[in-house]
């Protein structure tokens, strides 16, 4: 039976759910929650941190993570060509040209900075980590 929590930080609801079979061989927990579209007015982005498939947003005033929002056609990817590696680009460049005051979801533009690019769609290095403005700024040549 679900069970719903709230988020501590945002109040949004996060619904958990546990499924075990008969035998009991298999366990399963999953949670699923909603995100806002960007920080809370007045707030900026310190960081953006990228864990494999995941990716989060460092609040400056905070220090709390907050999910990197996204629309719902498009999400972010990395270490492949195409528009997941793409889309992200286009969000580091939003962060980077607001200093990070603007993380509402971008939707699709022009094709991202070259270099940026091909930092995103390299497969060969681990992307894994907290990037800060500054360095992310760096990244964009």
């Amino acid at each position: 039976m679900p069970k719903v929590h709230a988020d501590p930080i945002t109040g949004l609801p996060v619904v958990r759910e546990h499924y075990r079979t008969v035998s009991g061989n298999i366990e399963n927990w999953t949670y699923k929650t909603i995100t806002s579209r960007g920080l809370p007015e007045g707030r900026t982005v310190r960081s953006l941190i990228v864990d494999k498939h995941e990716f989060w947003m460092r609040d400056d005033e905070s220090g709390e993570l907050h999910f990197l929002p996204r629309t719902d056609s498009s999400g972010y990817g990395i270490g492949y060509g195409g528009g997941g590696p793409y889309t992200l680009c286009q969000m580091i460049e939003q962060l980077v040209e607001s200093d990070g005051a603007n993380s509402t979801p971008v939707r699709w533009r022009d094709k991202p900075n070259g270099a940026l690019a091909a930092w995103a769609r390299n497969d060969e290095i681990s992307h894994q980590g907290e990037y800060t403005i500054k360095e992310l700024r760096s990244m964009i040549r």
